[in-house]
């Protein structure tokens, strides 16, 4: 009876998980194991007190309420991941508890107290077994009565009391005992017992039964036959080890491989074997807690993997990492990101050092743009140009970036660098050459445009019809070949910085009107609905190139709607803005091509062939923007797009 005792009194006391009961209206703490105290951050001294006086920071909480339920109802309660804010010294401290509160029945039946088991579900915490208190006072009851022979007679009533006393004690143990066992049984908490050097399995819940995948037939069974898949796994010697030598052992993450229903499983577990003692110190068995750990392990294993992968594939791809601190502006970076910059100097690459070697009228600007995506946590994309470090030869770099929050609230600043500087020079070669082929047709296009006119007027008075509209075709050609240079010259003057505005006033229906009427005399097989501006909406902007802005619209609106032939033109007004749209029913744009419509060259994969160069709306967004207004595109594919751009009206 006294072994059996201080296993189940050790098993409560030096249990990893915290385990307490409390009696009484007023919630009585009356028992309450090392790892309840330690995960308070109490000590004994609270043995006694009401559960809110112990932890006053849960005042106002559903606890005290939920355990006055079970002790009223008798029906037991259980959280899983439940969270209890504790206070540690000065701080509030967050757990995450699966607990679970049962009513504890005395001989009678009648409710004594609630028993609370809980589980810390991110650590498994074990303690050393203390000798229990009740066996200590048990050897010192014993002593007395020894030393009390001699004098037997004439303490006869008193050993009568302390016999009586005896039996009261011994009779709680027994309740104690079935109590334990009925608790232990049900707990949440794997727990288990071997005895003996054969390590016999003596008792196991249900909850490690499970993790075992074995039924109470194993218990009274030596461990190797219980768990004979065992063979050749390290936890028998393990365990002979722990009883040999009375050192506990703590296993974190250990692969076990276990039959469930006649198949081999492969499971991670936290384990703690702790070694049992009895009354004279000596190792007479282990107490095995576990928990099953597989899910988060192989979590973290499948992002350990997805981040290697990662870190292959940027490296393949050449790509240059960096991390910023935004505190210390500390630089991280990877091989890659040092061997773009050219660094090969012995001593790690600072942030300043980086920042220096970026060209003089792109660094106010990227220090700029750093600054903001820190201060407001928004995404980082910068094209610029610097000077390697080894040769200083110029080369152009697109930094793409983001700001993160880690756990603990640490702004992280990390991102990619890119060398685009065959891009670029790519990007110049088309330039120039367009540029060249463009002025080299200006002047035979020009002359082309004179001889068609002349012919025009020489035959507007014949009966001809077919050189008539022979000419008028290739008068629109003329034109269509016309634009399509201006754009290219423009696009040339543009990267240049020598494109010039003509400003001058005139009213934007006048404007659109004309264009309108241009695009049916040049697409007869359209209908372009037009819905006029108001008579006062007046601009002052260079007439040719918002025209060709509205042209290469309503181009674009005709190109991409095949299978239909409407298009909708619409002129508003408000009191300090024009607003001009171009709608059509044709293949509409997804999402993320619209993102990309306005850069120089970008044109959208279509199933048909398409002409074009890609230049129009990028020459478009550029004269708007100069005009001080703004133009951008609504779409939905299959459905149709509306194009528009805003300008500033001029009062009158």
């Amino acid at each position: 009876m006294d072994f059996q005792d201080s296993i189940f009194q050790k098993v409560i006391e030096e249990s990893p998980s915290p385990i307490y009961f409390m009696y009484g209206n007023d919630l009585i703490l009356g028992v309450a194991n090392k790892a309840t105290l330690k995960a308070w951050g109490k000590d004994d001294s609270v043995i006694g007190q009401a559960f809110e006086e112990v932890l006053p920071e849960i005042y106002g909480k559903p606890f005290a309420k939920i355990i006055r339920q079970v002790m009223e109802t008798g029906i037991e309660f259980e959280a899983i991941a439940d969270r209890v804010d504790i206070r540690l010294g000065e701080d509030m401290v967050t757990f995450y508890y699966n607990y679970i509160y049962k009513p504890v029945f005395d001989a009678d039946g009648k409710i004594e107290g609630v028993v609370c088991f809980a589980t810390d579900v991110t650590e498994v915490e074990t303690l050393r077994i203390n000798e229990s208190i009740n066996a200590e006072r048990l050897a010192a009851a014993a002593e007395e009565v020894l030393s009390s022979n001699e004098e037997l007679t004439v303490v006869n009533q008193e050993l009568v009391h302390i016999r009586e006393d005896l039996a009261r004690r011994n009779d709680e143990l027994a309740n104690n005992e079935a109590r334990l066992r009925y608790l232990l049984a049900d707990a949440p908490i794997a727990i288990a017992v071997l005895t003996g050097p054969e390590l016999v399995v003596e008792s196991a819940n249900k909850k490690i039964l499970g993790i075992w995948g074995k039924s109470e037939k194993i218990i009274g069974l030596p461990i190797e036959k219980a768990l004979p898949e065992l063979a050749g796994q390290p936890f028998t010697d393990i365990l002979l080890n722990v009883y040999s030598t009375g050192m506990p052992f703590y296993g974190d993450e250990i692969k076990v491989k276990l039959e469930h229903e006649g198949d081999l499983r492969e499971d991670y577990t936290n384990f703690v074997y702790q070694p049992l003692r009895d009354h004279t110190g000596s190792v007479n068995g282990i107490m095995v807690t576990a928990t099953l750990v597989t899910e988060q392990v192989l979590a973290r294993k499948t992002v350990e993997q997805a981040e290697q992968s990662l870190r292959l594939a940027i490296e393949a791809a050449n790509l240059g990492s960096w991390f910023i601190r935004p505190g210390s502006m500390e630089l991280t970076y990877n091989k890659a990101l040092a061997r773009i910059f050219g660094y090969d100097r012995p001593g790690p690459m600072t942030f300043d050092m980086a920042i220096g070697q970026v060209s003089e009228e792109y660094r106010p600007v990227i220090m700029a743009e750093i600054e903001t995506a820190i201060a407001t946590g928004g995404d980082y994309d910068f094209t610029y140009s610097q000077k390697k470090f080894n040769d200083d030869s110029l080369i152009w770099l697109r930094s793409i970036g983001r700001v993160t929050r880690s756990e603990d609230g640490e702004t992280l600043f990390s991102g990619f660098v890119m060398d685009i500087t065959e891009q670029k020079k790519d990007e110049q070669r088309k330039s120039d050459f367009i540029a060249m082929v463009s002025h080299e047709l200006k002047t035979p296009l020009t002359a082309l445009s004179g001889y068609i006119q002349m012919l025009q007027i020489r035959m507007s008075g014949t009966s001809d019809p077919f050189t008539v509209n022979a000419l008028e075709t290739a008068s629109k050609q003329v034109r269509k070949m016309t634009r399509l240079i201006n754009g290219f010259l423009n696009i040339s003057r543009l990267e240049s910085g020598k494109i010039n505005l003509e400003y001058s006033h005139f009213r934007l229906d006048e404007l659109v009107l004309h264009s309108v009427n241009e695009a049916r005399q040049l697409n007869p097989g359209f209908t372009f609905i037009y819905n006029g501006c108001s008579e006062q909406c007046l601009v002052y902007a260079d007439y040719d190139k918002v025209s060709n802005v509205l042209s290469n619209l309503l181009t674009n609106a005709v190109k991409y709607s095949p299978g239909t032939n409407e298009i909708i033109i619409q002129c508003e007004s408000s009191d300090h803005t024009g607003r001009i749209s171009v709608t059509d029913t044709g293949i509409g744009i997804s999402p993320e091509h619209q993102a990309k419509l306005f850069q120089r060259y970008f044109r959208v994969n279509t199933d048909r062939a398409i002409s074009g160069f890609g230049i129009g709306l990028y020459l478009s967004k550029e004269i708007i923007e100069r005009h001080h207004g703004e133009i951008g595109v609504e779409s939905e594919p299959g459905v149709g797009s509306t194009f528009f751009f805003t300008l500033p009206l001029k009062n009158t």
